[in-house]
């Protein structure tokens, strides 16, 4: 796999983490508490909403990269013949 087409899956992957990230504090807001048996902001649901803000963030910019590398590579492929 060339750099280019890995560095590609590699912000599709975060990208997609990222949004089920999101989805699951947008579906199921305890699900911290739920999967680690802890609940680190008391039971308000104040860590979900931090990681659903961070997680959009996240996936806002890896699709934006993964977007601009998808153009780059095809400009490449049409510029090769």
């Amino acid at each position: 796999m060339t750099g280019s087409r890995l560095r590609l899956a590699i912000e599709i992957a975060v990208a997609l983490t990222a949004a089920l990230a999101l989805a699951a504090s947008l579906i199921r807001p305890d699900w911290i508490e739920l999967l680690f048996d802890a609940s680190p902001d008391g039971g308000d649901g104040g860590a979900e909403w931090a990681i659903s803000f961070a997680a959009a963030a996240v996936f806002l910019v890896s699709a934006f990269l993964a977007r601009g590398e998808w153009r780059r590579a095809a400009r490449e492929r049409v510029a090769s013949g």
